[in-house]
């Protein structure tokens, strides 16, 4: 045979391995697969409030595991639960929660977190940070506020070498589906050598960023 058509056969199955990888990672092949993710949680979740002692079940691992899961789809970025992730668990019922002020709408999750994670990745706060710190590891850390306001707080912590840490975080209403901090900056350098400093102004944020040591805070 011909060793050009098998230098053409090969390049074939390149050209659809790498379609078939762009179609997987393609915003709309995410958005269909957000909805399963979602129903997945949303069932874990019910089965862990009725076991009440959702922290000593397999089932809280099947939910880190697939929160895990979306939010590395999501964000692209590898991405591992914070590692006390499981005491927060499971999510409440809106029912269930008693807000600590009168006239606070508090609504259920409905399986919406993929869709949460998707709309964080496309603020221009997340691709800041993640432009800095992809080549660092990644935890998230997902919270349930609903408490003062129908809020979902995702949290995002890139750790260095050394051990120093560079957490922001985001809040989605969960009546909504909007993410309620989408103008705001935060940013935390935290050393276990020295005491933490923060940046709360975009323009400070933006400069600690661009700066080239880990996370530094510029005066």
């Amino acid at each position: 045979m011909d060793s050009s058509y098998v230098y053409l056969g090969l390049f074939g199955v390149f050209c659809i391995i790498l379609f078939s990888i762009g179609m997987y990672n393609s915003d709309s092949a995410y958005l269909d697969r957000a909805a399963d993710y979602g129903q997945t949680m949303e069932k874990i979740n019910n089965k862990m409030l009725l076991e009440k002692h959702a922290a000593d079940t397999s089932q809280a691992n099947l939910m880190l595991n697939i929160l895990e899961k979306t939010a590395r789809e999501a964000l692209n970025l590898d991405i591992t639960m914070a590692s006390d992730s499981i005491k927060y668990l499971p999510f409440r019922n809106s029912s269930d929660i008693k807000p600590l002020r009168e006239g606070v709408e508090i609504c259920d999750l409905d399986g919406n977190i993929p869709y949460h994670l998707y709309d964080i990745s496309k603020t221009q706060r997340f691709k800041d940070f993640a432009a800095k710190y992809s080549g660092y590891p990644i935890t998230l850390f997902v919270n349930d506020e609903r408490v003062h306001v129908s809020s979902m707080h995702y949290g995002l912590s890139a750790i260095s070498q050394n051990n120093k840490t560079a957490p922001t975080y985001f809040h989605v209403d969960t009546c909504t589906g909007k993410i309620t901090d989408t103008d705001k900056y935060f940013l935390m350098c935290g050393d276990e050598q020295k005491e933490a400093t923060y940046a709360l102004k975009k323009k400070d944020v933006i400069a600690s960023l661009r700066h080239s040591d880990f996370c530094t805070i510029p005066s």
